[in-house]
């Protein structure tokens, strides 16, 4: 009898340790570690007066310069803030400057572009390719640019990366990717045809999907001016 109660109390002591050892690790994690990465609380209220507020301001077709979704970024968050471009008919073309803002902010191709999506058929994602390039601004005033050969590496590569491809495609991958070169060349289009080549490597298909961006994007920037005469 004396051995059995000896074992129990062997038993009993060595599971007050365990647990102790237990509450010891799980003390330390809670006060002692720190989070990899910081939480960012963002307003849980639309975004949408906030948006028409600028509509009604500044017009229908005026676009929002990367100021105005760099001011709002941190107090709605990236996803509440696309969540209203959504509903707006010209979701496509003013999600470019808030893709520039989320790649800004992130500064990591992959995370952007998850955080788009294909969000505004893939406008936001076009924007995000824009601040890849180093794109300051979309504007009809020239500026000076230089095409280094970093940029012209990060040009090829751009679509071999599954980050953007597994949400829009290869061929809409080549055609975002012509959208950021035009405004990387400051609406010169043979500039931007001339990039375009560079994918000749990859195919006629490749070079023609570029090319539809190139001009897709002037659209955009001469339909944005004409907004603004008719204001």
């Amino acid at each position: 009898m004396r051995l059995i109660a000896f074992k129990n109390k062997r038993l009993h002591i060595l599971l007050i340790s365990l647990t102790m050892c237990v509450v010891g690790v799980c003390l330390s994690f809670l006060f002692f570690s720190q989070p990899t990465t910081p939480i960012l609380l963002f307003s849980q209220k639309s975004f949408d007066p906030v948006l028409q507020s600028f509509i009604t301001m500044h017009g229908r077709g005026a676009m929002p310069p990367l100021n105005f979704f760099r001011k709002y970024y941190d107090l709605y968050g990236p996803e509440n803030i696309l969540a209203s471009l959504k509903k707006d008919q010209d979701c496509h073309e003013r999600s470019h400057s808030m893709g520039q803002i989320i790649y800004e902010k992130i500064g990591d191709l992959a995370n952007a572009t998850l955080v788009c999506k294909n969000a505004c058929a893939s406008g936001c994602i076009h924007g995000v390719l824009m601040g890849f390039f180093g794109v300051k601004q979309e504007s009809e005033v020239p500026f000076s640019y230089e095409i280094t050969p970093a940029i012209r590496e990060k040009i090829l590569q751009t679509c071999s990366q599954n980050t953007v491809t597994k949400y829009i495609g290869i061929g809409n991958c080549y055609h975002a990717v012509g959208h950021a070169i035009m405004a990387l060349v400051s609406n010169n289009i043979q500039a931007g045809i001339e990039l375009c080549r560079l994918f000749h490597n990859s195919g006629p298909g490749a070079v023609f999907y570029c090319v539809t961006g190139i001009y897709m994007q002037r659209n955009i920037m001469l339909g944005a001016i004409d907004s603004m005469k008719e204001g």
